[in-house]
């Protein structure tokens, strides 16, 4: 949603207990990070947003005029580890930049990605081939050391030569393989 533009792709309908800041502060992104009261709907007419109505406690509309994906907090990879990987395919999904504070901090907590669930670390990872040029994915996730946390004997891959007629290691033609199913 744009300031420019009233087209709403995706709307999440969520209740809130503490408040609505308080729920928006334990998002991850702010780029999710926006809420809107249900009463600003007009819901026998045609859509309009009031953009006055819209709680923003975290400059989500800088971000997405940006086009940056930010943490709402530094918690948010210890709130949910899957949000490293989330955090790179959305950036790929919609073409988006991930913040330089954000990518060291993905750096650092890469390790987390260990305490994820292994059906939501699939989940992503098959949302991630699904996208055009797949490889770019894997290759941030690799140069964040996630994808490595993820399939520990893709690092040894890194290192492994080919022979003379191959252009790239063995880990960066595997990556390229998936671009090459596409």
């Amino acid at each position: 949603i744009t300031r420019q533009s009233t087209q709403v792709k995706h709307l999440d309908l969520n209740a809130y207990n503490s408040g609505i800041k308080n729920d928006l502060i334990r998002r991850d992104f702010t780029i999710n990070a926006l809420a809107l009261p249900c009463q600003s709907f007009r819901l026998n007419k045609a859509p309009c947003i009031n953009y006055d109505d819209i709680v923003d406690i975290s400059n989500s509309f800088k971000d997405f005029s940006s086009k940056l994906i930010r943490a709402v907090s530094d918690n948010v990879f210890r709130e949910d580890p899957i949000r490293l990987l989330r955090c790179v395919r959305l950036a790929a999904e919609i073409d988006f930049n991930i913040d330089d504070d954000l990518l060291c901090l993905m750096k650092e907590e890469s390790k987390l990605i260990k305490q994820a669930k292994g059906e939501r670390i699939r989940e992503e990872l098959l949302k991630a081939l699904e996208l055009p040029e797949s490889s770019k994915v894997f290759e941030r996730l690799a140069s964040l050391g996630i994808l490595f946390e993820i399939i520990p004997i893709l690092h040894s891959c890194k290192e492994t030569k080919q022979p003379k007629e191959h252009q790239w290691n063995v880990f960066v033609h595997s990556v390229k393989c998936a671009d090459a199913i596409d």
